[in-house]
C-alpha cells in the first residue's frame, strides 16, 4: 500500500512501480551514530525518496529502541521547513540545536551540513535525544547530497 499526500496520480503510480520485493537494497545515511541510550540497538533504517526537483532523497530515518521505546534520527534535505511554523524551542548546545517539548523533538540545525530531527517516543525524551545527538557525526566522505557517498555502516 502507497499513501502520498498532495502528490498527483503520475508520480504516485511512479513510486509504486519503482518498489521492489525481488532484491536487497543498502541502507545508508549521511550520518552516523555513535552514542546509544542503554539497552538500545539499531533497529532501523529506511530511506524516503524525493519527488520532485535535483534532490536524490528526501529524508533518511535510522530507528533505535530497546523494544520497548523508540527514538527516531531522521535526516533530510526539505525538513527545515516544518520547524518554521513550530513553538520558539528550547535551545541545546549554546543555540546549535533546540528541543521542542511539544514534540519530543530535538532539532539540530546544522551538524556539518546536515539538518537532523531526533524525535523520542514515550519511553525515551530530551535527555535520551541529547545523548543521540551528542555522538552523532558526518564521515568527512558523506557529501549530503551524493547518496552514493554515504556509509551503510549507519553505527559509528
Amino acid at each position: 500500500m502507497l499513501v502520498s499526500d498532495g502528490v498527483g496520480w503520475e508520480d504516485t503510480l511512479a513510486i509504486a512501480e519503482a518498489v521492489r520485493f525481488d532484491r536487497a537494497t543498502r541502507c545508508a545515511t549521511p550520518a552516523q551514530v555513535t552514542v546509544l541510550p542503554a539497552g538500545a540497538t539499531l533497529r532501523g533504517c529506511r530511506i524516503g525518496p524525493a519527488l520532485s526537483g535535483s534532490a536524490t532523497f528526501s529524508t533518511v530515518v535510522l530507528t533505535i529502541g530497546d523494544g520497548t521505546a523508540e527514538i527516531e534520527v531522521v535526516a533530510g534535505n526539505d525538513l527545515a521547513r516544518a520547524e518554521k511554523s513550530s513553538p520558539t524551542p528550547e535551545p541545546v548546545d549554546g543555540g546549535r540545536a533546540g528541543w521542542y517539548p511539544e514534540s519530543s523533538m530535538l532539532v539540530i540545525y546544522d551538524l556539518d551540513g546536515l539538518f537532523i530531527r531526533i524525535v523520542t517516543h514515550p519511553g525515551y525524551g530530551r535527555a535520551e535525544a541529547e545523548l543521540v545527538a551528542g555522538g552523532l557525526r558526518r564521515p568527512a566522505t558523506a557529501d549530503p547530497d551524493r547518496p552514493e557517498t554515504w556509509s551503510t555502516a549507519l553505527i559509528g
